[in-house]
């Protein structure tokens, strides 16, 4: 089975049954399943947005050059905005009590990560489909993690809210880098 079939079937089975899923979930994939699940859901979420840039964009080159490096970027930040809020999530779930490893919580945030970012775009419903995407990485991460609900709620509300600043920061970091590298900067005074 593929990849994608993999992630379709999680998917429909994590919106459909989710207790039955949690309860019934016991494998053993390693850490790269739960990050290529997120790079896909991040996938889902960019390809609505990047194919309407690139029809509106079809008779000017430029322009559609240009949406597809925007659709690029949106999923490159998406992916790493994932990972990052992964990190914080299990550094949280860890020191509120969550033993089980990273493992766990990657896949108790990926497996969800399609509802709250894949279908989050969709218009009107976007808030509520965005909500019970994250009310099921709380009920999934609780499970895994053997830690309360509310426990699991602070870990994923916390990183949530730490993403943003961290990635500001990393952005930050790199684009000094990069422009110090890019700089003549010329004889020091």
């Amino acid at each position: 089975m593929s990849l994608i079939e993999q992630w379709t079937g999680v998917t429909k089975f994590m919106v459909t049954e989710p207790d039955a899923f949690i309860d019934q979930y016991d494998e053993d994939h390693g850490i790269g399943y739960p990050i290529k699940f997120v790079a896909l859901s991040v996938i889902a979420m960019a390809l609505p947005i990047t194919l309407l840039m690139v029809l509106a964009n079809l008779s000017s080159p430029a322009d559609l050059r240009a949406a597809a490096i925007i659709g690029a970027a949106i999923v490159l930040i998406g992916f790493v905005a994932s990972i990052i809020e992964m990190l914080l999530v299990h550094g949280v779930v860890y020191a509120l009590g969550g033993r089980e490893g990273s493992v766990s919580t990657f896949e108790a945030y990926a497996f969800p990560s399609a509802v709250r970012l894949g279908l989050a775009w969709i218009p009107l419903v976007n808030l509520a489909v965005g909500f019970y995407g994250l009310y099921l990485q709380i009920k999934t991460l609780a499970s895994f993690q053997g830690v309360s609900s509310g426990r699991s709620a602070v870990a994923l509300v916390f990183a949530s809210l730490l993403v943003l600043p961290t990635m500001v920061i990393a952005i930050a970091v790199i684009a000094a880098f990069f422009l110090e590298l890019g700089g003549g900067g010329g004889a020091p005074v």
